[in-house]
């Protein structure tokens, strides 16, 4: 298994592969953001590193936080099926933008080299 997931050439490369999506957060399995890609932190005016190894709950709206948890354990046990929820994401200054985010447990792509 490919083991260097938080190397910039690990995350430039998985990006290239799905550079159909428009915002782009990589996740480990506890929620912990591992990259943030560049569409992400421009729509939403954060630098890397205010959200890079955060979790993704300090920014998700409380009311929404109970959905996503139960979709990533969902995702973790059904590795490569799509699961798609409405969320509401903390904009940098402020305020909330509501996003589909579609989650993906994509171990394959975890394996490139």
């Amino acid at each position: 298994m490919y083991n260097d997931y938080k190397s910039p050439h690990h995350h430039q490369q998985l990006a290239k592969q799905l550079s159909g999506l428009e915002m782009l957060l990589l996740l480990d399995e506890t929620g912990r953001i591992t990259f943030a890609g560049p569409s992400f932190l421009s729509g939403l005016g954060y630098q890397a590193e205010e959200v890079v190894e955060h979790s993704l709950f300090d920014y998700v709206h409380p009311e929404d936080q109970a959905a996503i948890q139960t979709a990533l354990k969902l995702v973790l046990s059904q590795t490569g099926v799509p699961i798609r929820r409405d969320v509401r994401f903390r904009w940098q200054a402020g305020g909330w933008l509501e996003l589909e985010a579609t989650l993906t447990d994509l171990p394959a792509a975890t394996q490139m080299g």
